[in-house]
């Protein structure tokens, strides 16, 4: 199959090769760390900075990236006390010099066209923002998905985020415009921290494209925040949709039933995951905000569909009998 973007080449002009800022939050990755740096050096595009931020990692990270820095002059390092991942992600905003900018985390590795088919794509369509596709699949990575590319307007490209749909919450694999983040910066101390940042980026842009290849990827790792046991930094996330709206500042209206279905599954997810570990006395004031919010949901929203209506039914219903459901029925 063709692959979307690889003949671009030919219908842009050879001079027009604008600047890309790699950045690149490290932290005790020691063991992929290489794997993830060689994919950013095959590049077909090659004008390109590679920014590697050490956040302060304990391990080989910081020597590892010294060690490539002597070799490429492409690189820059930035060896920091840790700060965490929007920390990281906030140096390397602060000194890139690219006209385009984009984030691989460290534990991840990129297809050698990767910045070729992002930023040929976003010069022949004229896009802000352009989002391939991640995998966890070797084989796939290269490859086209089975569905065209899209074009969405900013304000279409938030509501599909909102909806979980083409346009995903996630940083990675995406190229955006530097002048995005004049005024964005990610949240300190949070996880979850895409949820604060991307919707503010998708909405200063006129044009986002989604291409459908394969291009990131996306390596399962067991041991990343998400997948430890869970804490009360998880609740962080709940105050992310009254953000959205202030930031909206009047705007909300239209897209209330998106809004409010983004809503209901933010917020089912951490209930959901804090019953699963077992957690629920140890939250109670939290367990009883998410109940209270979830039972302001219209289950006549139309992006709801039956799963989650149902969820939100029996919970009105028993919330005992919910959370048996949650324990020991895979939802």
């Amino acid at each position: 199959m063709q692959k979307f973007g690889t003949d671009i080449k030919k219908e842009i002009d050879e001079n027009r090769m604008p600047l890309v800022s790699i950045v690149v939050p490290i932290y005790k990755v020691e063991l992929y760390l290489e794997e993830c740096i060689q994919s950013i050096l095959k590049q077909t595009y090659v004008n390109y900075e590679l920014i590697l931020i050490d956040d302060g990692s304990p391990d080989r990270c910081g020597v590892i990236c010294d060690e490539f820095e002597k070799k490429c002059d492409k690189i820059k390092v930035i060896h920091k006390a840790n700060g965490g991942l929007s920390d990281a992600r906030n140096v390397g905003i602060e000194i890139a010099k690219g006209e385009y900018i984009t984030f691989i985390d460290s534990d991840d590795y990129v297809h050698e066209e990767y910045l070729e088919r992002l930023i040929n794509n976003a010069l022949k369509y004229q896009a802000d923002i352009v989002q391939g596709i991640w995998t966890r699949s070797k084989e796939e990575l290269g490859t086209q998905a089975n569905k065209q590319a899209q074009i969405y307007s900013g304000k279409e490209a938030f509501r599909q985020m909102l909806l979980f749909k083409n346009i995903e919450v996630i940083a990675p694999n995406k190229l955006y415009r530097r002048e995005f983040f004049d005024q964005v910066r990610y949240p300190y101390g949070y996880i979850n921290e895409d949820n604060w940042t991307t919707y503010k980026l998708l909405l200063q842009a006129d044009k986002v494209l989604c291409v459908p290849d394969y291009i990131y990827y996306y390596r399962y790792n067991d041991q990343g925040i998400m997948f430890r046991h869970f804490s009360k930094k998880r609740f962080q996330i709940l105050s992310v949709m009254e953000e959205i709206v202030a930031f909206l500042d009047g705007r909300e209206k239209q897209f209330h039933q998106e809004l409010e279905y983004h809503k209901a599954r933010i917020f089912v997810r951490v209930y959901n995951d804090a019953v699963a570990q077992g957690n629920i006395k140890e939250y109670g004031e939290e367990i009883s905000y998410i109940k209270k919010e979830l039972a302001l949901i219209d289950v006549k929203n139309p992006h709801l569909g039956k799963k989650y209506v149902c969820m939100l039914l029996v919970l009105r219903i028993s919330g005992i009998a919910y959370e048996f459901i949650i324990r020991h029925v895979r939802v």
